[in-house]
């Protein structure tokens, strides 16, 4: 349902570090999971503010 078996049917794996808290300058386990994972493309939905410090 949703948008992880639209990206399967690509080719693409779903990698999901987990939530996060709202306005946090702090993602180091997320960015950890991701480098693991060696991740070329992130995609989510978050405000603004976390965004871009992510």
């Amino acid at each position: 349902m949703g948008l992880p078996p639209a990206m399967a049917e690509t080719g693409c794996k779903l990698i999901d570090p987990g939530r996060c808290q709202t306005m946090s300058d702090d993602f180091p386990a997320q960015i950890s999971v991701f480098k693991k994972a060696k991740v070329e493309i992130a995609s989510g939905v978050s405000i603004p503010p976390d965004f871009t410090t992510f």
